[in-house]
């Protein structure tokens, strides 16, 4: 094999070798904000359960104060509904 293709062969082999190591770098990074997006839904899913279940109980505890006033009821439900979805939400972006 002549010289020019010797060289030619290591230059290429040292390319590819440079390629492969930045493809394998962001291979890493893909899984690791992967990892982070997976932990970004589990801490999502846990406050929006903790939202919903103080939603939950703030409205059994004022359940009487509610009776007198049907917006403050509305408003409750409201509440609870949106920590509801919430909670969905995340059970969604964990799935994923």
């Amino acid at each position: 094999m002549p010289p020019c293709s010797r060289r030619r062969k290591r230059e290429g082999s040292a390319v590819g070798a440079e390629r492969l190591g930045r493809v394998q770098n962001a291979l890493e990074n893909i899984i690791a904000m992967a990892e982070q997006t997976t932990e970004a839904a589990r801490q999502t899913s846990v406050a929006t359960n903790q939202q919903k279940e103080a939603s939950e109980q703030g409205g059994k505890d004022h359940a009487g104060d509610l009776q007198g006033d049907p917006a403050d009821a509305a408003n409750a439900k409201n509440s609870i509904s949106a920590a509801s979805d919430l909670n969905h939400l995340a059970e969604d972006l964990r799935a994923r």
